[in-house]
């Protein structure tokens, strides 16, 4: 009988530390997911995520000079050319991933760096991100490491129209 016991009280103290482990590990993870920053009293301050949505969000588009990171313009018919080729880049990825990977423009907030190539070129690297945590998108251009398709990127020639192949960032 004693033994029965002793092995019942074994049991539910490995019970309880798989318990005990499990909560703890979840409750790191989660935290360790959140966006925070500690405020100067040790007060953590939780930053929320914006989602894009391009059908809610007029202003979804930031354009810089790529040489000197300073805002730049394309003219309406280069930003025609740009989403023209930008969608083709998304439709050629789009057709050689598996349904649950497909990418869709709506949900893209998007970067465009211009430059002038050694050819004369214009060019326009495009860099699109799912969300942002503060408005400074708007006005620098960010750099991001991994992600995962979260990310993408693709350059598109707009003097002589085409794009290279989309791509998107690690994964994450």
């Amino acid at each position: 009988m004693n033994i029965f016991i002793f092995e019942n009280i074994n049991f539910i103290k490995r019970q309880f530390i798989n318990e005990t482990f499990s909560i703890l590990f979840l409750s790191v993870l989660s935290i360790g997911c959140t966006n925070h920053k500690e405020t100067e009293n040790n007060i953590i301050e939780y930053i929320s995520f914006i989602e894009s949505d391009t059908l809610k969000e007029r202003n979804y588009i930031a354009v810089f000079d790529d040489n000197t990171n300073n805002k730049a313009e394309l003219s309406p018919s280069e930003l025609k050319i740009v989403n023209e080729y930008l969608i083709k880049a998304v439709n050629e990825y789009n057709e050689k991933q598996e349904k649950k990977y497909r990418l869709d423009l709506r949900n893209y907030f998007r970067q465009y760096s211009v430059l002038i190539d050694s050819k004369g070129e214009k060019i326009v690297k495009v860099f699109c991100f799912c969300g942002y945590t503060d408005d400074t998108w708007r006005t620098e251009k960010l750099n991001v490491h991994d992600g995962g398709d979260c990310y993408l990127n693709v350059d598109i020639n707009i003097t002589k129209p085409h794009h290279n192949k989309l791509r998107t960032h690690g994964i994450a």
